[in-house]
C-alpha cells in the first residue's frame, strides 16, 4: 500500500525574517484515519518553501507599537502553525496505529490460516487412522468369523462322537444326553451367565464321573459273575468228564468183561454221545471265552470312550474359554470403536466450527482491508488535489506579491508622501489578510470533521475579500 506522511519540519522553528506563509484558497476533503501517508520532499511542505521565498520589502513604520504589534500576530501566526504541526503529527499517529493494526490483523489471518491447515492435516490424518481402524476391525471380524467355524466344525465333530457313542454303548446314552444337555446349557450360557453355566459343568461332570463309575462297577461285577461261573461251570465239567471217564472205565471193564461183543456198539454209541457232550460244553467255553473277549473289548472301548469323553470335556472348556476371551475382545474392540467413532465425532465438529470461524474472520479481515484500501486511495487522491491546489494557490499567492513587490518598488520612485503611505497602509492590509486568513483556516479546520466544506466555505470567504481588495485597488489607478 503506498502511504504519504504529512509534516511541517520548519514551520514551529524561530526564523530570521518575517515571512508570509502561504494560505490556501481552494481544496478538496482530505480525512485522516487509518493509513500514514509519504510523499517526496518538494511536494511534502510547499508551505516552508513559499515562507522562504516570499519576502517584504522593510519598509518604515509609523511607531515602534505597530511593529510590535506585527511581530505578536506573527508569533501568535506560529504558535497556531507550531498547533497544527502537532495535530497532524497526531493524525501520523494515529495513521501508524492504523496501519500497525491492520498488520497485526494481517498476522492474525497469516495464523488463523496456518491452524486451519494444521486442522486439516489433522484431519485427514484422523481419517487415515480410521481407516486403518476399519480395516484391523475387518481383519479382527474376519478372524472372528474363522474362529466361529472352527467352532461350529469342532460342534459337528462333537456330535459326530456322540452319535458314534450312541451307536456302540447304549449305557453312554444318559451320558451323552448330559453332553448334549452340556452342550445346549453352553449355548444358553453365552445368553445368560458365565456363573450358571459353570456350576452346571461341575454337576455334570460329578454325575458323569458318578455314571462312569458305576458303569465301571456294574461291568467290572458282571465280568467277575461270567468268571467266576465260568469257572464254576468248568470245574464242574472237569468234575463232571473225570467223574464220566472213571465211570465209563468201570462200565466198559464191566461191560467188556461181561459182554465183549453185544456192548462193544453201546459203549462206543455212549462214548460219541460223551464226546458230543463234551464237544458242546467245549462250544459253550468258547462261547463265554468270546463273551469274556467281548466284555473285555467292551471295557476297553469303554475306557477309550472316557478318555474321548475326557479330551472332549477339555476341549469343550478350552472352546468355552477361547469364546469367553473372544467375546471379551469383541466387547473391548466395540468399546474402542465406539470411543474412537465419538472422538472422530467431536474432532469433526471442532474442525467445522474452526472451518467456519476462520471463514468468518478471513471475510470480516478481507472486508476490512478491502475498506482501508478504499478509503486509502480515496485519501491519498484527495491529499493529492489537496497538495496541488496548495501549490496553485501559493503560486497565485506568489505572483500577486510579486506584482505587489514591484508596485511598491515603483512607488518608491515617486515622491509623493500619499502614494506612500497608501501602499504601505495596503501592504499592511495584505498582510494582515493573510495572517487573518491563516488564522481563519486554522480555526475552520479545528475540530471539523468535514475538512473539504471548511475549505469550501474559507474559500468563499478569502475570495470575498479578494474582491474587496482588487476594487480598493481599482479605484486609485484610475484616478
Amino acid at each position: 500500500m503506498s502511504s504519504i506522511s504529512l509534516s511541517i519540519g520548519k514551520w514551529a522553528q524561530p526564523q530570521k525574517r518575517r515571512t508570509i506563509p502561504a494560505v490556501t484558497t481552494d481544496s478538496h476533503p482530505q480525512a485522516s484515519s487509518d493509513h500514514t501517508m509519504t510523499s517526496s520532499p518538494e511536494s511534502m511542505n510547499s508551505f516552508e518553501q513559499e515562507e522562504e521565498k516570499v519576502e517584504l520589502p522593510v519598509t518604515p513604520s509609523p511607531s515602534d507599537e505597530e511593529d510590535n504589534k506585527r511581530e505578536d500576530k506573527s508569533l501568535i501566526l506560529y504558535r497556531h502553525v507550531a498547533d497544527m504541526k502537532q495535530r497532524l503529527n497526531n493524525v501520523n499517529e494515529r495513521l501508524n496505529d492504523a496501519l500497525k493494526k491492520t498488520e497485526y490483523f494481517e498476522t492474525k489471518f497469516k495464523s488463523l490460516s496456518e491452524s486451519t491447515k494444521k486442522i486439516v492435516s489433522g484431519s485427514a490424518r484422523l481419517t487415515s487412522e480410521n481407516k486403518e481402524l476399519r480395516k484391523q476391525l475387518k481383519a479382527y471380524e474376519d478372524t472372528v468369523d474363522k474362529i466361529l467355524e472352527n467352532h461350529t466344525l469342532e460342534g459337528d465333530r462333537l456330535q459326530q462322537l456322540e452319535s458314534f457313542c450312541t451307536q456302540h454303548q447304549k449305557h453312554i446314552d444318559s451320558l451323552e444326553q448330559r453332553v448334549t444337555e452340556l452342550q445346549s446349557q453352553y449355548e444358553s450360557y453365552m445368553e445368560t451367565t458365565e456363573s450358571s453355566l459353570r456350576e452346571e459343568l461341575k454337576q455334570i461332570e460329578q454325575t458323569k464321573q458318578e455314571e462312569m463309575e458305576q458303569l465301571r462297577v456294574l461291568h467290572q461285577s458282571e465280568v467277575n459273575q461270567l468268571s467266576q461261573s465260568f469257572k464254576e461251570k468248568y470245574a464242574q465239567l472237569e468234575e463232571e468228564r473225570d467223574a464220566h471217564i472213571v465211570e465209563l472205565k468201570s462200565k466198559m471193564q464191566t461191560i467188556y468183561e461181561r459182554q465183549e461183543n453185544d456192548n462193544i456198539r453201546q459203549h462206543r454209541e455212549e462214548a460219541v454221545r460223551l464226546q458230543l457232550q463234551i464237544d458242546k460244553l467245549m462250544q459253550e467255553n468258547a462261547s463265554l471265552k468270546g463273551q469274556i473277549d467281548t466284555l473285555n473289548e467292551h471295557v476297553i472301548k469303554t475306557t477309550q470312550l472316557e478318555k474321548e469323553i475326557a479330551s472332549v470335556t477339555a476341549l469343550n472348556l478350552q472352546l468355552t474359554k477361547q469364546r469367553d476371551l473372544d467375546h471379551r475382545g469383541q466387547e473391548e474392540l466395540h468399546s474402542q470403536i465406539s470411543i474412537l467413532q465419538d472422538e472422530n465425532r467431536q474432532l469433526k465438529e471442532q474442525l467445522t466450527d474452526t472451518e467456519n470461524m476462520s471463514r468468518e474472520t478471513a471475510t470480516q479481515i478481507m472486508d476490512g482491508n478491502e475498506q482501508l484500501e478504499k478509503q486509502l486511495h480515496e485519501r491519498t487522491q484527495e491529499m493529492i488535489a489537496v497538495e496541488r491546489k496548495l501549490k496553485e494557490e501559493n503560486q497565485k499567492l506568489q505572483a500577486a506579491i510579486e506584482s505587489l513587490q514591484q508596485e511598491l518598488s515603483n512607488q518608491k520612485l515617486k515622491p509623493e508622501g500619499a502614494a506612500v503611505r497608501t501602499k504601505s497602509r495596503q501592504q499592511d492590509e495584505l498582510v494582515r489578510m493573510h495572517t487573518k486568513a491563516q488564522l481563519g483556516l486554522i480555526e475552520y479546520l479545528e475540530g471539523e470533521d468535514d475538512v473539504v466544506q471548511a475549505l469550501s466555505r474559507f474559500k468563499k470567504q478569502l475570495e470575498v475579500e479578494m474582491r474587496e481588495i482588487s476594487d480598493t485597488e481599482v479605484i486609485p489607478s484610475s484616478s
